[in-house]
């Protein structure tokens, strides 16, 4: 009999509980919070465990990608030569299946999800999973020889990895995010670039160049490099070329899809599309599901998403902006006079040029919510926004946003912090969001 212990019984938790006991393991369950297992978890295979004693036939922990390292249990484990590690390490070292792994501070979703679609598209068959919500444990255990595996990954995830080598990966863009949890930019920066720690010449990073951090990070890798822009153009890889979408490879440049025919709009979907093109087609996928992809893909809820036009007011929904960077983003991309409803958990980012950005690009109000309310206060005043106004929540955010506005302004929800304040997630705080502004009464 093998004995596993999982830490951390959240959605991710349970997944890793599920695939381990589909292996044959006896698990112990751990949680900082009081549990009861799951009915599929509740057999005897599978117990709460108190932590207070360490069984002497424990060979492995998996560890949700939210609890630090140095939590006294990992500490006490690490002591006891216990291996701790997350379910992208596990899934390394129990696994064969062809990776593309995709990290960054912003676009992670849409990208996998992005090549997950054009992988349907080819009829390749693939688990799309990791950050984004589906557990990559299960995927395995259940899945097909032969399986791509498409993984979104954290800094979270990637941490503790020591032997994660994915076949192709990339790191989409690289900005200050959860300072407080890795406590700074240097430990995030080393997370992120685990992706790319173990890469051979069999393997391929596909680099953004337009990041000279991340283009002096992938020089030394041993991997083949391919590279994404949308600033220039490359003698290998997907960029932009009269407004267009273009692939270059063996000289031949291939025209992909006319930005006006893409239904994503804006600099940084088109980062996104551009990196998706050169993970798939690195997988070997055709130009022809690639372009069909493309042209049928409308992005992810909380990202960017539109919601209509509600009592005179055009509405978005991008809650998924949890840092300042994707913010900005959404920010510039959204034309004209507008209300920005922000605020949340604080990560430890600075927002001063945040909004001075907000303040050039027509934000006239800002309504801020949550534990980064004074900070960003303070912020948006020195920036010269002259309406900042506070809410308890997102139903008073959304009164006060249309109280303070006027018709045909645009109102849009990208908080620029995490949500874990006031939230269990992002998606719950932007469906919460959409919810209120489906409720507003139109007037004529």
């Amino acid at each position: 009999m093998r004995y596993a212990a999982v830490i951390g019984y959240g959605k991710n938790g349970q997944a890793n509980v599920e695939a381990l006991l589909h292996m044959g393991y006896q698990v112990r369950v751990y949680d900082d919070s009081p549990i009861s297992l799951s009915d599929s978890d509740g057999d005897s295979s599978a117990v709460v465990w108190t932590g207070k004693q360490i069984p002497d036939e424990l060979e492995v922990v998996i560890k949700s990608p939210g609890i630090r390292m140095d939590h006294s249990l990992i500490q006490r484990l690490i002591q006891a030569n216990i291996p701790v590690v997350t379910d992208v390490e596990f899934f390394q070292t129990n696994f064969d299946f062809p990776v593309v792994g995709i990290t960054g501070t912003n676009g992670k979703t849409t990208t996998t999800t992005l090549v997950g679609e054009i992988f349907r598209q080819a009829k390749k068959e693939a688990c799309v999973a990791g950050n984004i919500g589906v557990g990559i444990l299960p995927c395995a255990v259940h899945a097909k020889e032969g399986t791509w595996f498409v993984l979104e990954l954290s800094s979270f995830q990637l941490e503790s990895c020591a032997h994660f080598q994915p076949k192709i990966s990339t790191i989409i863009n690289l900005r200050p995010d959860h300072l407080a949890w890795h406590g700074g930019y240097e430990a995030y920066k080393a997370a992120k670039i685990k992706i790319w720690a173990n890469a051979s010449s069999d393997d391929i990073i596909v680099v953004n160049q337009d990041e000279p951090e991340l283009v002096a990070v992938g020089r030394e890798s041993k991997a083949k490099i391919i590279g994404f822009s949308i600033e220039k153009e490359l003698e290998e890889g997907c960029f932009l070329r009269d407004n267009a979408l273009v692939y270059r490879e063996n000289g031949s440049t291939v025209v992909i899809a006319k930005l006006d025919e893409i239904p994503l709009k804006g600099r940084h979907n088109y980062q996104n599309l551009a990196v998706a093109v050169a993970l798939s087609r690195q997988a070997g996928v055709g130009f022809d599901p690639i372009r069909k992809a493309i042209l049928s893909f409308r992005g992810i809820s909380h990202r960017f998403e539109w919601l209509g036009m509600h009592g005179k007011r055009g509405f978005f929904n991008d809650s998924k902006g949890t840092n300042t960077e994707a913010s900005v983003a959404a920010v510039q991309a959204v034309v004209g006079r507008k209300v920005l409803i922000g605020g949340g958990y604080d990560k430890g980012e600075e927002f001063g040029e945040f909004f001075e950005v907000c303040h050039r690009n027509q934000v006239h109000t800002v309504v801020l919510m949550g534990e980064t309310a004074p900070k960003m206060k303070e912020a948006a005043k020195r920036a010269g926004i002259l309406t900042i106004l506070d809410a308890s929540n997102l139903k008073e955010a959304v009164a006060l946003s249309m109280e303070n506005s006027q018709e045909d302004d645009w109102i849009l929800l990208s908080p620029a912090c995490a949500s874990w304040d006031q939230y269990k997630s992002y998606e719950e705080r932007g469906e919460i969001f959409r919810q209120v502004v489906m409720q507003i009464e139109e007037t004529d």
